[in-house]
């Protein structure tokens, strides 16, 4: 009984241990500076949002007039609305907090606490299909968030390929809420 107690107080200081590692400062090193790697995946994810918003548009199953792209500290993306201009409003992109936190996917979709996006409708309904099909969800601040995952060991076009996919069988859920 006594060893199952120490183990369990073990894996919860283990945890914490690694919680605090994974918020703290660490020292760069001349290796991340000079490593070309790093910024080339990134461009390379930027480029896959991209090529996704443009082939959504293209296929009917995003809108971005009127919406702009927008990038911050924190994530790169877009603002688009789901099939219409009168959809279901989402920001697309990286989100470098929710990757570094769930390690799931860097793309994510965001539906947020306002007419534009309508968060808690969204959650409702898509919170259960997306449980049933295995796709991660989670809230972030007051958002309502979407993982977006990227084909793996896949060329370009079949990344992006999967990740409009993703994007319209969610649309197609979407579709369920009144305008």
């Amino acid at each position: 009984m006594d060893d199952r107690r120490a183990i369990s107080d073990l894996l919860q200081l283990r945890a914490l241990c690694d919680a605090v590692d994974s918020d703290s400062f660490a020292p760069i090193s001349s290796e991340q500076v000079t490593n070309q790697q790093t910024p080339a995946f990134l461009i390379q994810l930027t480029e896959i949002v991209q090529a996704s918003v443009d082939l959504a548009v293209t296929e009917g199953i995003l809108s971005i007039k009127r919406l702009l792209p927008q990038a911050s500290w924190d994530r790169i993306g877009r603002y688009a609305r789901f099939s219409s201009e009168q959809g279901i409003g989402t920001w697309f992109g990286i989100d470098f907090g929710l990757w570094k936190k769930h390690g799931v996917t860097p793309l994510w979709l965001f539906f947020g606490q306002d007419e534009f996006s309508r968060a808690d409708e969204v959650r409702s309904l898509i919170g259960p299909w997306a449980a049933k099909e295995g796709i991660f969800t989670t809230s972030w601040d007051d958002s309502f968030v979407i993982a977006v995952d990227i084909a793996i060991s896949e060329d370009k076009d079949e990344v992006v390929r999967s990740v409009v996919t993703r994007l319209k069988a969610i649309g197609v859920q979407l579709q369920k809420l009144n305008p």
